[in-house]
């Protein structure tokens, strides 16, 4: 092999690792952004309330101290003070959440 094919090689070899390292990185960022769950299934829920203490899209929802789902969504529902929240949650942990 000449210097020059071998030049080639390493550099196409370090293209590929780039390319995988950044498939990567984009996949971190979109399931950590707003929870789209890309690693595991989740139930989407919908619920309205009051005000929502501070609540963001993409914040964590808890249950008992556990983070158990993220926030979607936060918009006005009509025209009432009151607010719906779009979050999804663990799968396992639908039937305890009212």
């Amino acid at each position: 092999m000449t210097r020059q094919t071998q030049l080639r090689w390493s550099q196409v070899k370090i293209g590929l690792l780039v390319l995988v390292a950044l498939t990567i990185l984009v996949a971190m960022i979109m399931n950590l952004e707003e929870g789209l769950g890309l690693l595991s299934r989740q139930s989407k829920f919908r619920a309205v309330v009051s005000h929502t203490q501070g609540l963001k899209v993409g914040g964590p929802v808890r249950m008992n101290g556990a983070d158990i789902g993220n926030v979607h969504r936060i918009v006005s529902a009509g025209d009432s003070s009151r607010v719906e929240i779009t979050f999804t949650a663990k799968p396992n942990l639908a039937p305890h959440i009212r």
